[in-house]
C-alpha cells in the first residue's frame, strides 16, 4: 500500500512531444549535462523521429543521442540514471544512454516531479 501524501498524476496526460513538428521535453540538468527529449519531423512525408539527447552543459556538445519509443514527456535523474517518463518508465545509464530497465504503466503512473497533484 502506498504511503499517505503520495503525489500522483490525476489529470489527462499532456500530449506527447510528437504532436508538433518540432517538440522538446523540458530539459533536465544534472552533473554538468543537459538531457532533453526531442522530435524532428521526418523528411519526404516519413514519420517523425523522437530521441533523447545528452549535451555537455558548458559548451553544448552532443555526448550521445538514442531513439525514444516511449513517448517521453518528462525526464528525471537519480543515482546516475536518466529516467524517461512516458507510456512507461525507462531507465537509461546517464553516461552513455544505454538502456538499463523499463516498466510499463498500468494506467496510473506515480509522479514525484512536475505535473503532479498530491493526495491527503
Amino acid at each position: 500500500m502506498p504511503p499517505p501524501n503520495l503525489c500522483h498524476w490525476s489529470g489527462e496526460a499532456p500530449p506527447p512531444i510528437t504532436s508538433s513538428p518540432l517538440g522538446v521535453t523540458p530539459p533536465l540538468a544534472a552533473d554538468g549535462v543537459v538531457y532533453v527529449g526531442y522530435t524532428v519531423p521526418g523528411a519526404d512525408q516519413s514519420p517523425a523521429q523522437t530521441a533523447i539527447a545528452a549535451l555537455r552543459a558548458r559548451d553544448g556538445a552532443l555526448l550521445w543521442s538514442v531513439p525514444d519509443s516511449n513517448g517521453t514527456r518528462r525526464l528525471a535523474f537519480a543515482d546516475g540514471i536518466l529516467i524517461l517518463l512516458g507510456r512507461g518508465i525507462v531507465g537509461l545509464r546517464a553516461r552513455d544512454g544505454a538502456s538499463l530497465w523499463s516498466a510499463r504503466s498500468n494506467g496510473t503512473l506515480l509522479w514525484a516531479i512536475g505535473g503532479a497533484s498530491c493526495m491527503p
